[in-house]
């Protein structure tokens, strides 16, 4: 019961670990430095947060911005044929009368009502599926909270939560060190072998 009770927000909670992760280098130097853990533990949980919750923001206004304007642009340039930046005269030459024939092949009543049809329906299922994400903000306010709390938790306490996994596992002390640098390994080619393409792909893109 419990695990069908967790398992809508265990995204959350495994961003949450991969985040902390990834950061906890940073946090245990400042942590060291200052000495104040729950402050340092706040102030990266939210600042982890802000930076999420802005980026998401900011990403559905651009993409709704610019669906609109695409669909208008779109259904206006379909309307009249007119689907070319410049509306141009054109005296000979394959491109130009290619252009005619395509605007006029445009302006026929049946494929315009199709192509208008067509802009339409994609409009309503851009509509739909912001309707969809709006609908499911409460969801995603629990997951916030949850990623918030995991996140404060694993940075304050996170080196006690993995003595005691480590010491519940029915091992001796040197196979569970063994264990726990195997995996630390693994984990630290997997995340920041990703974390670091992610950043030269963002640097090119």
């Amino acid at each position: 019961l419990i695990l069908f009770m967790i398992l809508p927000y265990l995204t959350a909670i495994i961003a949450s670990g991969i985040v902390v992760y990834i950061l906890y280098p940073v946090y245990s130097r400042i942590n060291e430095r200052f000495n104040k853990p729950v402050l340092i533990s706040l102030v990266f949980t939210l600042g982890i947060v802000a930076l999420c919750v802005f980026s998401a923001v900011t990403v559905s206004k651009t993409i709704t911005e610019e669906s609109l304007i695409f669909f208008t642009l779109a259904k206006q340039k379909l309307a009249t044929g007119n689907i070319f930046t410049a509306d141009f005269e054109c005296l000979s030459g394959f491109v130009c009368d290619s252009a005619l024939d395509i605007r006029e092949f445009l302006r026929t009543p049946e494929v315009s009502y199709y192509m208008n049809d067509f802009t339409v329906s994609a409009r309503n299922i851009v509509v739909k599926g912001l309707s969809s994400f709006i609908l499911s903000l409460p969801g995603k306010v629990i997951q916030i909270f949850i990623f918030f709390f995991s996140s404060f938790y694993l940075f304050f306490d996170g080196k006690n939560l993995v003595k005691y996994i480590l010491s519940a596992i029915p091992l001796a002390a040197s196979a569970s060190s063994l264990l726990m640098k195997r995996i630390k390994g693994l984990l630290n080619g997997l995340i920041y072998g990703h974390f670091i393409t992610a950043l030269i792909q963002g640097g090119f893109a």
